[in-house]
């Protein structure tokens, strides 16, 4: 699934698709009626690809291991979820702070 979305003037195109397996999946998230939804197939675990820009400047990002819902219409939902929970927008924004501060390095590398 993939779609756009604007927030605090930064353009997401966000897209999801079937991850690898990996170690690292956010299994803890995960509700006892989820799990039974993990064992039957109805939800698997993604990889989310966030391409995020902001005037001239790109940033992206892949977070693995996430578990949405095959049905897109819930993914979507979840995917919203998901970001809220995480604060992923927030974090993208301040990616986009530390690219354009005038000190390029930060405060402990200056010594």
């Amino acid at each position: 699934m993939k779609f756009s979305c604007d927030v605090d003037n930064i353009n997401y195109i966000i897209e999801t698709r079937v991850g690898q397996e990996t170690d690292y999946k956010f299994v803890m998230f995960l509700n006892h009626k989820k799990k039974k939804l993990l064992e039957k197939g109805q939800i698997k675990f993604y990889t989310l690809l966030i391409n995020a820009k902001k005037e001239d400047i790109e940033l992206n990002f892949e977070v693995q291991g996430v578990p949405f819902n095959i049905d897109e219409e819930i993914q979507l939902e979840e995917v919203e979820d998901f970001f809220e929970s995480q604060n992923l927008f927030q974090k993208v924004e301040h990616m986009f702070k530390l690219d354009t501060r005038e000190e390029k390095k930060p405060h402990w590398a200056k010594y």
